[in-house]
C-alpha cells in the first residue's frame, strides 16, 4: 500500500495575519530536530520536530492569542490528516492534511465552515473542544492568579496540549499534573479549584474519577 508522507499546513501568521500553504514531508523531521515553517513575510509560523518517529510536535505563535501552543500527534494521526488545529479560544489557527483539501478549504473558508469541513472529513485535533476551552480558560485564569505551582519551588510551568487533555509540566523537576478534558464532569471537577499542585518528580490526574475526593 502507498502512504502519503506529504502534509500541506495552512497557518494564519502571528505578524501579518495572512494565510498560506507550506508543503513538508515526514522524512524531512530528523528526531528531535525542529524544521521551521515560514511565512511569505519572513516570519517563522510555526516549527515542528518529531520524537522518536513516534510522536511529532507542533508550536504555533499564536495570531489570536499571542500565546505558543504545543500540540502532540502521533504518526498515525498525521498520515491520515485532514486536521483542525483551534487556538484555546475556540478560532482555527491551522489545517493540516492533503494539499488539495487544504487548498479547497481556504477557498471556501468564507461559506458555510462546517459543511466544508464535514465534506472535506476534516476533524478537530480536540475530542470535545468546548470542554477543552473551559478547562484552558480556567487554567490560565489559575495561572495568571499564580495558583499553579509546584512544591519544588519553580513556578515555570509549561503547557501540553493533547486531544483529551491538557498537561502541565515542571520544568525544573518534571513533575507533571494531567487534566482530562473529554465531558463537562471533567470541567466540573476543575472548576471549584482554587489552585494546582504539582508534586516533585511525580505525575497525577485530575480527572472525572478523582472528583470527589480532590475537591
Amino acid at each position: 500500500m502507498l502512504v502519503n508522507t506529504n502534509l500541506a499546513l495552512a497557518i494564519q501568521c502571528n505578524k501579518c495575519h495572512s494565510i498560506c500553504t507550506n508543503k513538508i514531508t515526514l522524512f524531512q523531521l530528523k528526531n528531535n530536530k525542529y524544521i521551521n515553517i515560514n511565512c511569505t513575510c519572513g516570519e517563522v509560523k510555526a516549527r515542528i520536530k518529531t520524537e522518536n518517529y513516534k510522536e511529532y510536535r507542533l508550536e504555533i505563535p499564536c495570531f489570536v492569542c499571542e500565546e505558543i501552543h504545543i500540540f502532540k500527534y502521533s504518526l498515525d494521526q498525521l498520515l491520515k490528516g485532514n486536521i483542525v488545529v483551534r487556538c484555546l479560544n475556540g478560532m482555527e489557527i491551522c489545517f493540516i492534511g492533503d494539499e488539495s483539501d487544504v487548498k479547497e478549504l481556504l477557498k471556501k473558508k468564507e461559506e458555510d465552515f462546517t459543511k466544508v469541513l464535514n465534506d472535506l472529513s476534516f476533524y478537530d485535533y480536540f475530542v470535545n473542544n468546548d470542554v477543552m476551552i473551559k478547562i484552558a480558560n480556567k487554567i490560565k485564569e489559575l495561572k495568571k492568579e499564580g495558583s499553579i505551582i509546584c512544591e519544588c519551588g519553580e513556578n515555570n510551568i509549561g503547557i501540553r496540549l493533547f486531544p483529551d487533555r491538557i498537561e502541565l509540566k515542571c520544568l525544573k523537576c518534571e513533575g507533571v499534573q494531567i487534566i482530562y478534558a473529554e465531558t463537562i464532569e471533567d470541567y466540573n471537577n476543575l472548576l471549584y479549584r482554587d489552585y494546582i499542585m504539582i508534586h516533585k518528580d511525580m505525575v497525577e490526574y485530575i480527572d472525572r474519577f478523582s472528583y470527589n475526593n480532590d475537591r
